[in-house]
């Protein structure tokens, strides 16, 4: 209620801004007028203003009043308390967050999580009436009428006017900076202010057919003071428009506020609420109310739905190495992508970090999921442009089936996870279906992540050893060190069991280093007992390789075993060098002024691109042994891998095939002028206190091969030398 009395010795012009402050709160509301110097705001019943929400903090946050000229006043919202402790949720100004802000007419606030609140300045609209009394002296009546609600009138004087104080109170409604305008029945305008002719300057010539007057009742009405509210939109514009109904005068008075930036801001949050403002998909909160009403009608009409959850496989390390800037614009075009791919009934929303959802309405059997992963794989494996480079990514995918899966929201996210899960243990690059079994199998692979935090240090790690063969000297140049893992429990487990888990968790790395460590001192023991065969190569995982202190690790290992470089040959895969060109590039080239050798690992399973082995300084090119696994005469298999040695001679580049079981694939490679093999024929790989009798069995080995054997008297005396490999 405003009903101060203008005999008060208060400044007129104090009268003429109000600072309203309205606090929603679920179905709770507060207006609170602020006229005190500071308030303190909080769950906490002490406050000046209290919210009481479990999401705002026992004081959330201050008001400061500056100023003391009416017309210069304005208030400062500051985060947490007087003694500089921030709130736990904190303050977002119109969709951004504040620690603090010089509040401005119409600010959408949100205190805590579940608080919101509007910030006005009204200015005070004055209507004078005037009537004679029996001793005709002239008096007046004030009404004071507020943005949010006009309660009537109330009485704030009765005394003589005279010209001054007629002309001020007269000019009052010309001060407001928001529009008013007055109509009568006859719909002729009667009054417009300054603010309205500077907002609606062709007004007069539009008259009632101005957007302001749609809709506008011009009937009278009896009840003296009622007030309409009704919102307008004029181009671009928005505007709230408050309708006050003068009867006794037979007048309408518009009371016009400009609410744009407030809507804006408000569909920002309402916006921010649903999209994820990084890559312009649905968030989590959508998907998940998108789900639950999708589970409602499928189950009303028993129609099949399928939830896939989506990663990119090794998303981390391009964030490592190029920065999240680069990572954040990959984000972004994989999500342009990936939602292209999917037909009408898909509905995908980014789930958090590099992980994603797609809800699948109405499938007629799982084999229309299965068509839509491989279709959804196949795009996102085309490459990437950021920056001016080309990457290559992939993604896995699990998939469960609405009913048979799961009928509520978290059950069939969750199993889908799940089935992700499995996905990138079986290679990632695909993607599986949920299945019971796929429980268990994620609980065994949790009990093998806890084990393998303390592997290393029980010292459960083990180097097996596998030769390889030049084909035209016919010795062994060399060994591939392999990792293995003997569990105290289940034995030696294969890699490919725990190297992906390794890679997940980061353990890579300091395993890796071991791999180094040990391989190289096994070398020494071996050249000490005068075994010397070539090179040692050791296999460098793509997390290992994109560390920025890489070099620098292979530097300090080379230096602390007294190992020299050029026995060592490290090995890296074709689709870890396609991640980050120009990095692996540099690398390779600090590599290089090391000494060691470079080997590009398992090529044609990836891209296989000529331009990468022009670009890149390599020594030797691994032909993967799916290539050799069906080697015949006149095979694909026979033309690819003779085209391969061809290019890998031209560029000056040794080329060995992996894989290679029997004499005949031996023969063939060697028809082909493959320089070394590595496979079963020559040897499985072997625990390093078998790699002697290896030497010793050798040249029977090789007795109806035509080709250079190792002399007798030089194994003889080798065979003396055998317990220094134990």
């Amino acid at each position: 209620m405003l009903s101060n009395n203008l005999n008060t010795k208060k400044k007129p012009e104090e009268e003429e801004l109000r600072h309203i402050l309205e606090i929603e709160h679920g179905e709770e509301k507060q207006t609170v007028h602020l006229k005190d110097r500071n308030y303190s705001i909080g769950r906490h019943p002490t406050n000046a203003i209290v919210i009481a929400s479990q999401q705002v903090s026992r004081t959330h946050a201050i008001l400061l009043r500056k100023g003391y000229a009416n017309e210069n006043i304005s208030f400062l919202l500051i985060d947490g308390d007087l003694q500089g402790r921030k709130s736990n949720n904190g303050i977002f100004i119109n969709g951004k967050k504040i620690h603090e802000h010089e509040l401005k007419h119409g600010d959408l606030i949100q205190i805590g999580t579940d608080v919101k609140a509007n910030y006005y300045i009204y200015h005070v609209s004055v209507s004078l009436k005037t009537k004679t009394h029996n001793n005709d002296s002239l008096r007046c009546k004030l009404f004071l009428e507020e943005e949010t609600e006009v309660k009537g009138y109330d009485e704030i004087c009765e005394k003589e006017l005279n010209y001054p104080n007629l002309r001020r109170l007269a000019s009052f409604a010309d001060l407001s900076p928001n529009p008013i305008v007055e109509i009568n029945q006859n719909g002729e305008i009667t009054y417009q202010n300054l603010a309205a002719n500077k907002k609606f300057p062709n007004l007069h010539k539009r008259k009632l057919f101005h957007p302001l007057f749609k809709d506008l009742s011009l009937e009278p009405i009896n009840i003296h003071g009622n007030v309409s509210k009704k919102e307008i939109t004029i181009e671009k514009e928005v505007f709230e428009q408050y309708i006050h109904y003068l009867a006794e005068d037979k007048l309408i008075r518009l009371y016009i506020f400009d609410i744009t930036e407030h809507k804006l801001s408000k569909k920002k949050l309402e916006y921010q609420a649903h999209y994820d403002l990084q890559t312009g998909l649905p968030n989590r909160a959508y998907f998940n109310e998108r789900l639950s009403k999708t589970i409602q009608l499928a189950k009303k009409h028993h129609k099949k739905m399928a939830v896939m959850f989506l990663d990119l496989d090794r998303f981390k390390k391009i964030n490592d190495t190029l920065g999240h800037k680069a990572g954040d614009s990959l984000l972004k075009n994989f999500a342009k992508r990936f939602k292209s791919s999917l037909p009408k009934n898909g509905f995908v929303a980014r789930w958090g970090g590099d992980e994603f959802t797609v809800l699948l309405t109405e499938i007629e059997n799982i084999e229309e999921a299965s068509k839509i992963a491989r279709r959804i794989l196949q795009e996102v494996k085309k490459p990437f442009e950021i920056e001016g480079q080309a990457f290559y990514v992939t993604s896995s995918i699990g998939i469960a089936i609405y009913p048979e899966n799961g009928k509520e929201v978290d059950t069939l996210i969750k199993n889908a996870d799940s089935a992700l899960y499995l996905a990138k243990r079986n290679g990632r690059n695909n993607y599986r279906f949920y299945s019971p079994s796929i429980q268990v199998k994620s609980s065994e692979s949790l009990k093998l992540e806890n084990s393998l935090h303390t592997a290393l240090e029980n010292q459960e790690f083990l180097l097996y050893y596998q030769p390889q063969m030049n084909l035209k000297t016919k010795e062994i140049c060399g060994f591939e060190a392999l990792l293995r893992w003997n569990h105290p429990e289940k034995g030696l487990i294969s890699p490919n069991r725990f190297i992906p888990i390794a890679e997940d968790t980061g353990l890579i790395i300091p395993i890796g280093e071991w791999i180094l460590k040990t391989a190289c001192n096994q070398m020494l023991t071996w050249q000490k007992a005068a075994f010397p065969f070539g090179k040692i190569s050791v296999n460098i995982s793509a997390r290992q390789f994109q560390q920025s202190n890489f070099v620098v690790k292979i530097a300090e290992i080379l230096k602390e075993t007294n190992f020299n470089p050029e026995y060592l040959e490290l090995e890296i895969t074709e689709t870890t060098v396609i991640e980050n060109v120009d990095y692996v590039i540099k690398t390779l080239k600090q590599l290089l002024r090391l000494g060691v050798s470079i080997s590009m690992d398992d090529f044609g399973t990836g891209y296989s691109s000529l331009s990468y082995l022009k670009k890149f300084p390599f020594h030797t090119i691994k032909i993967d042994r799916s290539f050799v696994n069906d080697l015949k005469d006149n095979s694909k298999d026979q033309e690819i891998i003779s085209a391969v040695i061809a290019i890998g001679h031209c560029l000056k580049m040794k080329v060995i095939a992996e894989g290679v079981e029997t004499i005949d694939q031996r023969e063939l490679l060697h028809s082909l002028n493959c320089d070394e093999i590595q496979g079963y024929w020559l040897s499985k790989p072997l625990p390093p206190e078998d790699v002697p009798s290896f030497f010793l069995n050798f040249p029977e080995k090789l007795k109806n091969y035509n080709h250079k054997v190792i002399p007798m008297d030089l194994i003889r005396q080798k065979k003396n030398h055998a317990q220094d490999f134990k």
